[in-house]
Order: structure tokens, then sequence, then C-alpha cells
């Protein structure tokens, strides 16, 4: 804040008024310009998150399927045992 915004006691009251409310707008751009520079410190930071290559998404894309997929298991199997059973339709 600049030294010529300071409220000296002498200042009249609508001096005091325009100063008051030249600090408010210097301390709101300020605090507009520090969140801008948060944001996009936070953006930068997902950014190069989302474009890393791990070795699991590696395997992922090279391969086109799940490393966890067993082809010797029948999945049908699993799914119809974990489903919940269908509910009995209501007629009228």
């Amino acid at each position: 804040i600049p030294a010529s915004l300071e409220i000296k006691p002498e200042d009249p009251p609508e001096v005091v008024a325009k100063k008051r409310k030249k600090i408010k707008s210097i301390k709101n751009q300020a605090h507009k310009a520090e969140q801008a520079d948060k944001a996009d410190e936070q953006r930068s930071n997902w950014h190069s998150f989302v474009n890393k290559k791990g070795k699991r998404m590696d395997k992922l894309t090279r391969n086109n399927h799940d490393p966890l997929f067993d082809p010797e298991r029948d999945h049908q199997e699993m799914a119809r045992r974990y489903r919940t059973p269908a509910r009995p339709r209501e007629t009228w």
C-alpha cells in the first residue's frame, strides 16, 4: 500500500472514505492475482500428473486389457453370482 494512502488523523471523513476504498481495491487486486497464480500452479500440477506415464498405465494401454484379467476363469458365472435378482414386474 503506498504511503499516500495512509490514513492520517487530520484527513477529512470524505478523504478517509476514498482512501479506504482505494486500499480495499488494491488488496482485492492482490488477492485475485494470488488466487490466479495458485490456480495456474494447480492446473500445471494436474496436467503433469495426468500426462505422466506410470507402469500400470503403460501395461493397460500397451496390451489393451486389464493385466489382472484371467482368461481361464469363468467371468460370466461370477457376474451371475453377484448380480442382484430381478424384481418382479408389477401388474396392473
